[in-house]
C-alpha cells in the first residue's frame, strides 16, 4: 500500500509541527505501508529522522496556494500509483485527486471569523478550496471536538465521515528539565526571574492587544519585577502589525520581550521557567501551546472559549479575552496564590496525558484503514 502525505506546509506554525510529529510516529508504528512524503525543499528531509523506517521523500515544485499545485499534485499521485492521499490542511488540498483523500481540518477561522482575513480574494479562495476538499474527501480528521462540531455546522453532511484525533505533545515538553537549562535560557535572552509566557504568531485573532493592555494594568498594581515574554512564530499570513506600536504606547518596551527562532529545547525551558503561560486568543482549533504548557507543569491562563475548556478540561484560569482587567486579575492571582495554582497545575498535567503523538498516529492509521477497507 502506498500512502502520500503532503508535507509542503512544514514552515507553517502549528500545522508544521503536526506534520513532523505525525509522520515520524507513523514511521515507527507501521512498517508494511510505503509512505511518500511530499516536500518542495530538499532540506526539509531533516525533519523526518525519527527512529522508525525512513519515508520516501518526493520533491514537487509547486508551492501551496498556487494554481500549479492543482495540476502537479494530482498528476504526481496518479503517476506514482498512490492508494491514499492525506492532505494536512483543507486550505492546501488539490481540487481533484485520482485516489481517496483523508483531510485534516485544524480550524474554520476563515468561515467563523472572516474578518480576520485581509482580503475578499483570500476569503473566496479559501472557501472554494476548503468546500471542495470537504466534499470530495473520503474521511475528515478534526483535531478537537470543537472543530468537529463547527465543521458539522458549516457542512451538515460531513458528520458521518469525520473523526476527532487530538494533537499530541512532543516529549521535550514533559516538564522534566534541569533548572540549570532554564537559567541558561534566561541568561541568553536577558529574561529576569519572573515572567509570563505567551506563544503564537502575530495574527489578529491571537489578540495580543488585550494581553498587552492587561499586562500594563498588572504592572501598575504590583511591585513584582515581572516581564512578559512573547515567543513569536514567524507567519506572514494576516499579521497584526499594530502590536509593536502598542508596546511603545503603553510604555512597556523595557518589560516585554519578543523572541523568535528558539530551538525546541529553548522553548521547553521557556515554558518551565515561566510563572504562567497565557493565551488571550479569540479563536483556536486546538491550541497546541496550551497543551504544551500544561505538560510543562506551569499554570495556564486562557481565554474562556469552548476549545480551551475542552483542551484544559477545566484545569486553568479563564479570562474574558476582551477585558484587560480580567487578564490582569488572573496574572495577579498567579503571583499571589501559588498554592492554589499548584492544584490547578497538577490537574492540568494529568489532563495533558491524553494528548500523545503516538496515539494520534495510531488513530490516524485507523482512519487510513477505514478508507482502504471500504
Amino acid at each position: 500500500m502506498r500512502i502520500a502525505i503532503d508535507a509542503r506546509p512544514l514552515h507553517w506554525p502549528g500545522i508544521g509541527r503536526y506534520i513532523r510529529e505525525l509522520v515520524n510516529q507513523l514511521m515507527e508504528l507501521e512498517q508494511s505501508i510505503e509512505f511518500y512524503i511530499i516536500i518542495n525543499q530538499e532540506d526539509h528531509a531533516r525533519f523526518f529522522t525519527g527512529p522508525g523506517k525512513a519515508p520516501i521523500l518526493k520533491i514537487v515544485h509547486s508551492k501551496v496556494h498556487t494554481l500549479s499545485e492543482q495540476v502537479e499534485l494530482p498528476r504526481w499521485l496518479q503517476k506514482n500509483h498512490i492508494d491514499l492521499f492525506h492532505s494536512p490542511s483543507s486550505l492546501v488540498a488539490p481540487f481533484w485527486t485520482p485516489c481517496p483523500m483523508v483531510l485534516t481540518v485544524h480550524d474554520l477561522l476563515f468561515k467563523s471569523h472572516p474578518e480576520f482575513l485581509n482580503t475578499i480574494i483570500a476569503r473566496g479562495y479559501f472557501k472554494l478550496i476548503h468546500d471542495r476538499a470537504v466534499s470530495q474527501s473520503a474521511r475528515i480528521i478534526t483535531v478537537s471536538e470543537f472543530t468537529r462540531k463547527e465543521l458539522e455546522q458549516f457542512h451538515p453532511g460531513a458528520g458521518d465521515k469525520t473523526r476527532t484525533v487530538y494533537n499530541g505533545i512532543a516529549e521535550a515538553f514533559d516538564g522534566q528539565m534541569e533548572r540549570g537549562l532554564v537559567e541558561e535560557f534566561k541568561q541568553k535572552t536577558a529574561v529576569r526571574s519572573f515572567y509570563f509566557l505567551a506563544v503564537g504568531s502575530l495574527k489578529r485573532h491571537k489578540n495580543f492587544a488585550t494581553l498587552l493592555q492587561g499586562f500594563s494594568k498588572l504592572k501598575a498594581q504590583t511591585v513584582v519585577p515581572v516581564q512578559l515574554v512573547i515567543l513569536v512564530k514567524r507567519d506572514l499570513r494576516n499579521p497584526d502589525k499594530s502590536i509593536a506600536g502598542l508596546v511603545d504606547k503603553l510604555c512597556l518596551s523595557e518589560h516585554v520581550i519578543f523572541l523568535d527562532n528558539l530551538s525546541e529545547a529553548e522553548l521547553a525551558a521557556a515554558y518551565v521557567g515561566a510563572e504562567a503561560f497565557i493565551s488571550t486568543s479569540l479563536y483556536e482549533g486546538f491550541g497546541l501551546p496550551v497543551a504544551e504548557a500544561m505538560a510543562s507543569g506551569v499554570p495556564v491562563i486562557v481565554s474562556d472559549i469552548d476549545v480551551f475548556r475542552e483542551v484544559t478540561g477545566g484545569n486553568a484560569l479563564y479570562v474574558d479575552p476582551c477585558s484587560a482587567t480580567s487578564v490582569a486579575c488572573a496574572m495577579q492571582q498567579v503571583l499571589d496564590d501559588q498554592d492554589g495554582c499548584q492544584k490547578i497545575v497538577n490537574a492540568a498535567f494529568e489532563q495533558s496525558r491524553m494528548f500523545s503523538w503516538r496515539a494520534a498516529a495510531a488513530k490516524t492509521l485507523a482512519v487510513y484503514r477505514e478508507v482502504i477497507d471500504t
